[in-house]
């Protein structure tokens, strides 16, 4: 679509271009005829009900049909409120379980056409019961809304992935762990584990939404991440493949193959990184997650791992990559140039001069074109 000026300049306010147009693209061709269910706790609205209506008609400006899962007591009060902000909303109360499953798509599909959204009132039904029904024919994404935002850990730092199997480096707190958002998290997962599920709060959800480094808790299940010495054990040409996907860009050289250490790669290959050896710690030569895997959280498992294994890491970026904001938060400090940003963790400082030299030096693996390539 053609963007005018003042959504672009709603969106330039959020995050990079690249990142809100990459976001944009996905979740205009994404299958089936909902964007995203929308699902608001007991006090999203109730506390913030100018951000939810703006909400939804920044992403009905957008030509993206959202749906609204308004249940419990307090559904109708909220339906009467929504509708009322934002009238391309429809409203509909399903006559049940089955009226939910039968009804909902061809209504989706006519607010499709309209450009509008829907509304659904189910004052006695649970959230899940209503979502589950839904999964995955009409529903592959849920943003979840409540008043107080992201998770938080036990210590209090945000939380912007949660695994419910694998590892975490962190312990939620009390009141997070029983937070019914993570109990409807693990039932919708356990049905569809590529769908993505995330916690925001109202006043973020559109740069959750539209930005790489996001404002909210992504929850997955859990990815099986491989760990192979070398390159013996790995499916190269797949692997390859992967790489030139997500850069967008051909590979020209092939050298550095011969010095990798180590490859971490999700069993399905939608996503991977190599490492090679350097007296100051490790080099992380490529990092990639396919473009089908962006934004359910495998970067962050992938990188969890990394930071597991090696405590020291160095790494180079374009300055166009649109994830180098999501690489300022992991690094402990960077070197801007007008060829790379050169990024480390955990490198002494005396070696931090000689990783410089190195990433300066080091030709390019990639072609000279398309974005975001190392």
């Amino acid at each position: 679509m053609l963007l005018s000026t003042t959504l672009r300049l709603c969106l330039d306010g959020l995050g990079r271009r690249e990142e809100y147009e990459y976001y944009l693209r996905k979740f205009q061709t994404a299958p089936g005829t909902c964007f995203a269910a929308i699902v608001p706790d007991d006090t999203a609205i109730a506390e913030f009900p100018e951000a939810v209506a703006f909400d939804l008609q920044f992403l009905l400006r957008l030509e993206l049909t959202p749906m609204v899962l308004l249940c419990g007591e307090r559904a109708s009060m909220a339906a009467d409120a929504l509708a009322k902000a934002v009238p391309a909303m429809a409203r509909w109360t399903p006559n049940g379980g089955g009226d939910l499953v039968d009804g909902a798509a061809p209504r989706l599909a006519e607010c499709r056409g309209q450009r509008g959204g829907l509304i659904v009132e189910l004052s006695r039904c649970r959230r899940l019961d209503a979502l589950l029904p839904m999964i995955p024919d009409l529903v592959r994404r849920v943003q979840w809304l409540r008043s107080r935002g992201m998770y938080r850990a036990a210590d209090g730092a945000p939380v912007a992935l949660h695994l419910l199997q694998g590892e975490n480096d962190h312990e939620l707190s009390a009141e997070d762990a029983a937070d019914e958002s993570l109990l409807v998290a693990a039932a919708v997962l356990e049905r569809c584990p590529s769908l993505h599920f995330s916690v925001a709060s109202p006043l973020d959800l559109l740069r959750e939404l539209f930005t790489v480094r996001g404002r909210g808790t992504v929850i997955r299940r859990g990815s099986r991440i491989v760990r192979a010495s070398g390159l013996a054990d790995v499916d190269v040409p797949r692997l390859l493949a992967l790489f030139e996907e997500a850069f967008e860009r051909r590979l020209i050289r092939r050298d550095w193959m011969a010095a990798v250490s180590d490859v971490y790669v999700e069993e399905q290959y939608r996503g991977a990184a190599v490492v090679e050896v350097h007296p100051a710690g490790r080099y992380l030569s490529k990092f990639a997650v396919g473009m089908a895997a962006r934004g359910e959280g495998l970067a962050q498992e992938l990188w969890h791992r990394l930071r597991r294994d090696h405590s020291a890491l160095f790494w180079r970026s374009r300055p166009d990559n649109p994830i180098n904001g999501w690489y300022d938060q992991q690094a402990d400090g960077r070197l801007r140039g007008s060829r790379w940003h050169v990024f480390w963790r955990g490198i002494r400082v005396e070696d931090i001069p000689d990783i410089v030299e190195y990433c300066r030096r080091r030709p390019p693996d990639f072609e000279e074109t398309g974005e975001g390539a190392r």
